[in-house]
């Protein structure tokens, strides 16, 4: 059966329209919420529809989980759809399908008879709903028209009409039309207003007239643009029907007056009116209301400059009087609030309300800052002897929000965290984890290796990176035994998150003197000299087992028994044969050895033992159970080393000793930099 237009409200086409549109049935307080309406007035709607269906064979299927349309076959469905599509190209007209939409088109309604005596009937008619409906409207647009000035009077047993300066009629409808109606309600309704009561033809030439402009305007920000061009149309419309402005009681800048001017001539140009001085006037005053995106070339008076300017500084100390002295020195402050409170002012004295870019994210995800702001855009409501919207809030919280976190950013520096990689899954697979870690966050993280049950050496990581659960004090950021982007990210959120600390200012460290640091520096730099005496290749014989070669690296210390033991407890935790980089690599944190050790173990020919699966060398890192965190940080930059300085290891494997000892004092030296500007910066 072929579908043919068919006598249905536009509400009850949009509720034909979700119904086809979706593959599960839809619930009527979701079509009543997505319709702005009530249960009642959808279930009015739903048995005109059912009626309709019924004369092609099709019906309304209700149960528990909503309402669906039923055809009798997948033709039929698609029938519907294309009769949807084609009465909405041939149906031109603007009838509401919610209150917001109506109260809207009531307004325009309005506007059309301006200071004309109209029956409720004629407004009832031309929105297709009872006089009882347009009555309580009419009561609730009223509030809104007030606040600009325009009133809405009723005459017993002849009607209503509108009583309004031309302007502020014009304002009104720009506010209400395209900022609050528009914002509030996600939807087309600016679209489905222009088309239906101000006309293609218009949006066409004011289309045009901008784009002629376009060099002239290029200051303004796109919020702004969009209202100056939502004005321009409101203005063509009203002249055309004879209604006038009268000329603002704002005396704009000469930059203001003189593109107006241009503008007004391309719009008598393009379409055939004629702009009076007045009607100029009103459009320096709109463009004079415009926020800038940088740079705001309009002029400002010499008095309401110097006023500006005062009121520039009260705001700062208002926001924070802790900080004022420091965010009074930032330029950009200072000159972004000059630039924004001039045409702000000139805003809201018109009533002018922009939307808000951010549609009111700085609130809720920096609600202090937020807070501090409001308080500070009391300056703005004490001059204006007004409350002043939430989106101008907005606006200056950008401001302080630029200067805030510009001025955080410089006492926060980003330190490099050190974690440890739990992993059973295999030393080669542990390996291959930390390797792809390393370079995913090359200059983010020092990476170490170890086991589950080496809790001693927990307390000097940041965190923890591990593939099964932890039971520990230490945060741990668990990942699968294959990286995935999930992983990856779980890891950089944390790094995020932590990873950025305050600087101290001031010079020395609270509990310590310089004095204290100096030492301090003294000590490290010993033991960084002991690390580096230390330093040398040994050689061993290629047929030793494990134990022969953890006595043999134990006796190249002090307190060899100690060494020993440890290098066994921690072979048995986890082997320290690192098959994919051909080395083994006995690594534990002891006391009763005097500095820390790195060391290189050569067996001639390779390690001829199975135990040690081909490996060529060995490295021995040890260091003392006291070592300061900037010792674990440059030995964990030699285990770094192997893994990502293919250059390195491969010195290491061939006992290459100058070109080892070249990597090793380079680790050093970068390590220790870092660390020494931190321990100086932040006490």
């Amino acid at each position: 059966m072929h579908v043919v237009n068919v006598n249905l409200n536009p509400r009850q086409m949009r509720i034909l329209e979700i119904l086809l549109g979706g593959s599960k049935p839809v619930l009527v307080d979701s079509l009543s919420k997505t319709l702005s309406t009530s249960r009642r007035t959808v279930f009015r709607e739903l048995e005109a529809l059912e009626y309709f269906l019924q004369k092609i064979d099709a019906s309304l299927h209700t149960s528990n989980k909503g309402i669906s349309i039923e055809c009798q076959n997948e033709q039929l469905h698609a029938e519907l759809k294309t009769m949807l599509n084609e009465a909405g190209r041939e149906d031109n007209s603007f009838l509401p399908v919610n209150k917001a939409e109506r109260h809207l088109a009531l307004i325009f309604e309005l506007f059309s008879n301006l200071g004309t005596i109209q029956k409720l009937f004629l407004y009832a008619d031309n929105l297709h709903v009872s006089e009882s409906t347009i009555s309580n409207d009419l009561d609730e647009i009223e509030d809104m028209l007030a606040i600009f000035a325009v009133r809405i009077l009723r005459k017993s047993g002849q009607g209503v009409f509108v009583h309004g300066n031309e302007d502020d009629v014009r304002s009104a409808i720009c506010v209400l039309a395209y900022t609050r109606f528009s914002q509030n309600n996600n939807n087309d309704l600016v679209l489905k207003i222009i088309d239906r009561y101000i006309g293609f033809e218009i949006e066409s030439c004011v289309d045009a007239v901008m784009l002629q402009c376009e060099k002239k305007l290029n200051w303004i920000s796109s919020e702004s643009l969009e209202m100056l061009k939502f004005y321009l149309m409101i203005s063509v419309l009203r002249i055309r029907h004879n209604f006038f402005s009268t000329g603002r009681n704002i005396n704009a800048g000469s930059f203001q007056k003189q593109l107006a001017i241009y503008i007004a001539g391309k719009l008598e140009q393009q379409c055939s009116i004629l702009f009076s001085e007045d009607e100029c006037a009103s459009l320096a005053v709109q463009i004079q209301s415009c926020r800038a995106k940088i740079y705001n070339p309009a002029d400002i008076s010499e008095d309401k400059t110097k006023l500006i300017e005062e009121m520039v500084f009260k705001m700062i100390r208002l926001f924070d009087p802790k900080l004022s002295a420091n965010l009074e020195t930032n330029e950009q402050l200072v000159d972004g609030l000059r630039q924004h409170l001039g045409p702000a002012i000139s805003r809201l004295e018109q009533k002018i309300e922009l939307q808000d870019p951010l549609n009111g994210q700085i609130a809720l995800w920096y609600p202090e800052l937020y807070e501090k702001s409001r308080r500070a855009s009391s300056v703005l409501e004490d001059f204006l002897k007004m409350p002043i919207s939430e989106s101008e809030v907005s606006f200056i919280a950008t401001h302080f929000s630029a200067a805030y976190f510009s001025m955080d950013e410089k006492n926060v520096r980003k330190k490099i965290l050190r974690a440890c990689l739990i992993c059973v899954s295999g030393i080669g697979v542990s390996y291959m984890l930390a390797s792809q870690i390393r370079t995913h966050f090359k200059g983010e993280l020092d990476l170490d290796i170890s086991s589950t049950d080496d809790e001693d050496a927990f307390e000097y990581f940041d965190f923890l990176i591990s593939t099964i659960p932890l039971k520990t004090e230490l945060p741990v950021v668990q990942v699968g035994a294959m990286l995935s982007e999930d992983d990856y990210k779980k890891i950089q959120n944390f790094i995020a998150n932590n990873a950025y600390i305050k600087k101290d200012i001031v010079v020395q460290n609270k509990n310590k003197s310089f004095s204290d640091i100096l030492e301090n520096t003294e000590t490290l730099l010993g033991e960084v000299k002991k690390l580096h005496n230390n330093f040398g290749i040994y050689n061993i014989n290629a047929d030793c087992t494990f134990d022969e070669l953890a006595k043999f690296a134990a006796s190249l210390c002090k307190n060899s028994g100690n060494i020993y033991m440890a290098l066994k407890k921690r072979e048995n935790l986890s082997t320290q044969v690192i098959a994919p980089l051909k080395i083994v690599l006995l690594h534990t944190r002891v006391s009763g050895i005097n500095g820390a050790i790195f060391a290189v173990i050569s067996p001639k020919g390779g390690f001829s033992n199975g135990y040690f699966n081909g490996a060529a060398t060995c490295v021995l890192m040890l260091l003392p159970q006291d070592s300061s965190p900037v010792m674990t940080a440059i030995m964990g930059s030699f285990s770094a080393a192997l893994v990502d300085n293919s250059y390195f290891l491969e010195a290491v494997q061939n006992a290459n000793e100058n070109a080892i000892r070249s990597v090793f004092e380079a680790e050093i030296a970068e390590t220790l930099s870092t660390n020494l500007k931190t321990m100086f910066l932040a006490g």
